[in-house]
């Protein structure tokens, strides 16, 4: 009886030390590195700021388009002009953008019909950077909303680190009860699988953007071929990323508190939905990978719980005891850790073996979707997804 704990609770061991080894590196070369509102302008004042092209694409958006555009709008920044397309939405999404586009910064454009081989978000991408003026591009989701400085605090990092992209990862809004168990766990497999900090070394290919703030120079993403070298991919973010890097290029990735926030998904079904479109996509299509996450997944959450049995078994003391003592608090000091970060009332880390269970459903559902018929994400359905299918097909 020992001996099967002790299988089980040493992998979980291993697991934790190293996630809590990223995560503590993570806050020490994040410290001083974040990009907020009241970070000291990294130019000199005088120094000319460019022209920005912010791209800005957007389906079935109606309930946070308003105040991303808005946002959009008070930018403190000289020259910039808005590019909206609206990629072929359902409910109110253009209604509320022509209304706000009749000032001279925002220029609306409904995306042309959408081929085969791409996906949407990557064809309205493509399309508006074929009109844009900017000698940069800010490419945003329609659920983002901006500080007025966000524009302007990043292209003076840009410039300052003489860099090729720069992207904030924003400060994720989580209301239901669902979501604010769900988010920490998704935000550290994230930050274990790709560290900032591994991403910002420009001798490691690990890549970590964010699709809600990549600010890209307009002749870095021409000569990588832009959306359209990366038309059929889902987790269009990290793709562009991984080209423009692999390309020699640099990039610069942060967090910010108070220059960009978004609510990624609305309760249990937003979650549910918007992470079964990305599982599989996130692990490059790789069977092995989606089973390693899995088991990262179980390791994590399910046996430090499990191994509390350990107590309950007179046989099983000793060691597989204290190892279990020692797992439930390393799983809480991480589910507290980064719940904390995130601004998200502790009571939610109470939740994160259900949390982690949940999350292996969800990975398992990406998977079957893969190959039965490809996910549906805002009235669009994928095509299937593997190794060597990745095309997205409309549905309407």
């Amino acid at each position: 009886m020992v001996t099967m704990i002790l299988v089980l609770e040493l992998p979980a061991l291993a697991v934790w030390v190293r996630l809590l080894w990223v995560g503590i590196r993570h806050l020490l070369t994040q410290r001083g590195a974040l990009l907020n509102a009241a970070t000291a302008p990294a130019t000199a004042e005088s120094a000319v700021l460019p022209m920005v092209s912010i791209l800005v694409p957007a389906r079935n958006e109606e309930r946070s388009l308003r105040e991303c555009l808005s946002s959009l709008l008070a930018l403190d920044y000289p020259r910039y002009e808005v590019i909206f397309v609206n990629d072929h939405s359902a409910d109110r999404t253009g209604e509320i953008a022509r209304d706000l586009g009749s000032g001279r910064r925002l220029r609306y454009m409904d995306a042309p019909e959408l081929p085969a081989g791409w996906a949407g978000k990557n064809w309205a991408l493509h399309n508006a950077a074929l009109v844009a003026k900017g000698d940069l591009l800010l490419m945003t989701d329609a659920d983002i909303c901006h500080h007025p400085l966000s524009l302007r605090r990043a292209v003076e990092a840009l410039q300052a680190r003489r860099v090729d992209i720069v992207s904030l990862l924003p400060q994720v809004i989580c209301r239901s009860f669902w979501e604010r168990v769900m988010m920490p766990i998704f935000g550290m497999l994230v930050t274990t699988r790709a560290p900032i900090y591994a991403s910002n070394d420009p001798s490691r290919s690990t890549v970590i953007v964010a699709g809600g703030f990549i600010l890209i120079r307009r002749d870095v993403y021409e000569a990588v071929g832009g959306h359209e070298a990366i038309r059929g991919e889902i987790v269009e973010d990290l793709s562009l990323g991984a080209l423009v890097k692999s390309r020699g290029y640099r990039l610069w990735t942060t967090g910010t508190e108070d220059l960009i926030w978004t609510r990624m998904y609305y309760g249990l079904s937003g979650v549910w939905s918007g992470l079964s479109k990305n599982f599989y996509a996130h692990f490059q299509y790789s069977p092995a990978r989606v089973a390693a996450a899995l088991a990262l997944l179980t390791a994590v959450g399910l046996v430090p719980p499990a191994s509390l049995a350990s107590f309950l078994t007179p046989a099983s003391g000793g060691p597989a005891r204290t190892i279990a003592v020692v797992l439930v608090l390393m799983m809480y000091a991480g589910a507290v850790g980064t719940t904390r970060k995130m601004h998200i009332p502790l009571y939610a880390s109470v939740a994160f073996p259900a949390g982690c269970l949940l999350y292996m459903l969800i990975g398992l559902n990406s998977f079957r979707h893969a190959y039965t018929g490809g996910p549906a994400w805002k009235g669009r359905r994928y095509g299937t997804i593997g190794p060597r299918s990745r095309a997205a097909c409309p549905e309407r």
